[in-house]
């Protein structure tokens, strides 16, 4: 982003590996790179790449075996598991690829669970996530249980829910890949402009599903390492 020089994320030599009963197997190596406050990231990458496993140990959910995560000038490796969890609630919103709503609670509650800790009155809390489902057009929806929406409508909802506290770090994993490219477009336009309306970060996941002119910055991770890829 033109003009924006605050470092908000670095990851310096993050190593990751996992062990198994034939050995161990590497996942990705030497990762080094930063983001901007208010730039939008994307990692590209095929299936199996280690995309998912790089944006959770940035969301201080997997720890890597090696390397640094500074997040706000914190580095996420001296933090124990409950400071790492006050953490995500506070600053950074997680959009995940199977969406990881509550089935028995309805939109609004869904969305609601990630205020519920934030000192907001019942009102306060209605009136930011009607704006919210009005703003990703799903108001007609917000008393339906996840069951009775469609995917594109729970991608929504699952969006909402991580924006709603408007962290400082809002990290997705293939948040298009199970939508069709228009219902993709509509929901990425959105997005987008509410990240850059509040001035948040957004790092994507993808294996190619998500169109790359919304990006800032793009990040390609293959065989085990990243590189920039514009």
């Amino acid at each position: 982003m033109i003009g924006q020089t605050e470092t908000i994320l670095k990851c310096e030599n993050l190593a990751k590996r996992f062990q198994t009963k034939n050995g161990e197997i590497e996942i990705f190596k030497d990762v080094s790179f930063s983001v901007n406050k208010g730039e939008i990231a994307i990692i590209k990458g095929k299936s199996g790449a280690g995309k998912s496993t790089l944006l959770w140990i940035i969301g201080g959910i997997e720890r890597a075996n090696s390397g640094k995560v500074i997040f706000e000038g914190h580095s996420l490796d001296e933090m124990n598991n409950q400071e790492l969890a006050v953490m995500r609630r506070k600053k950074i919103g997680i959009i995940f690829q199977n969406f990881n709503l509550v089935p028995s609670w309805t939109a609004f509650e869904n969305v609601e669970s990630a205020l519920i800790h934030d000192g907001m009155s019942k009102k306060e809390r209605s009136e930011k996530i009607c704006s919210l489902f009005s703003e990703f057009e799903i108001s007609d929806r917000i008393d339906n249980l996840p069951s009775e929406l469609s995917i594109g409508q729970q991608q929504r909802v699952a969006i909402a829910r991580a924006i709603a506290n408007e962290p400082s770090l809002i990290i997705a994993d293939e948040p298009t890949g199970e939508l069709d490219q228009e219902t993709a477009i509509e929901i990425i336009t959105h997005l987008t402009r509410l990240v850059k309306n509040k001035s948040l970060t957004l790092i994507i996941a993808t294996h190619g599903t998500y169109p790359l002119d919304f990006a800032d910055r793009i990040f390609q991770l293959s065989d085990g390492i990243l590189s920039r890829y514009y």
